[in-house]
């Protein structure tokens, strides 16, 4: 798996500066039988990796990238790095993301968000998007007091609600961390409890069962 200097190193020498910034998913966290072993993450074959990249000002950090990597973006950079904010506002959640964008030999997804945007989703669940993102386990690129004291927050919000959801047969010392673990999944993926009941045999063998040291 890439490590994490590796990738720190990757979006240091490819992109404009940003505040704060972790990678996510299953380029980063393998997951068995999602894909086969001799492919390589960050490969066409196998996993996107998946980043997110906290700025405090997204409109000059784009307006940065779009100089320095201009193929990232859809037709949508002709209109400038007001319009990709509007949208990143008004449709995406407060993210604007890139994807399937080739760099250095990887197939790469990037999400830039406001820090504004993303403390409020990670303290107050607006949208539960990168909030949900960071209720799984993620490789932080960088450090930041506030971003992390947010995902902190986020993390315990995450953890309370998934007690409250665990059956009253549950016991935390034989099974319970791992249905917690596949509830705060559901919880990131907002799934209906029902639905998160119904999905947790598989999410625990397929899923849950190697990334439970992450989560602790």
């Amino acid at each position: 798996d890439p490590s994490v200097s590796a990738m720190r190193e990757l979006v240091q020498r490819n992109f404009p500066a940003v505040d704060y910034g972790f990678a996510y998913g299953s380029g980063v966290f393998a997951q068995p039988h999602l894909y086969q072993a001799h492919q390589r993450l960050g490969t066409a074959s196998g996993p996107m990796l998946d980043f997110i990249f906290v700025v405090t000002n997204p409109k000059a950090w784009h307006e940065q990238n779009l100089q320095q990597n201009p193929s990232h973006y859809s037709f949508l950079k002709y209109l400038g790095p007001s319009t990709l904010c509007a949208v990143a506002d008004r449709i995406g959640v407060g993210v604007y993301f890139n994807t399937l964008v080739p760099v250095e030999g990887q197939v790469i997804k990037y999400g830039v968000i406001s820090l504004a945007a993303f403390q409020q989703d990670l303290q107050h669940w607006s949208h539960l998007y990168v909030g949900g993102r960071t209720h799984k386990p993620v490789a932080a690129l960088t450090q930041h007091a506030a971003a992390e004291a947010a995902c902190q927050q986020n993390l315990q919000s995450a953890l309370t609600a998934s007690l409250l959801l665990l059956p009253k047969t549950s016991s935390l010392q034989v099974k319970g961390d791992k249905d917690c673990i596949a509830r705060c999944r559901a919880l990131s993926s907002c799934c209906p409890c029902k639905q998160a009941q119904q999905l947790l045999p598989m999410q625990t063998a397929a899923l849950i069962t190697p990334l439970v040291p992450a989560y602790v």
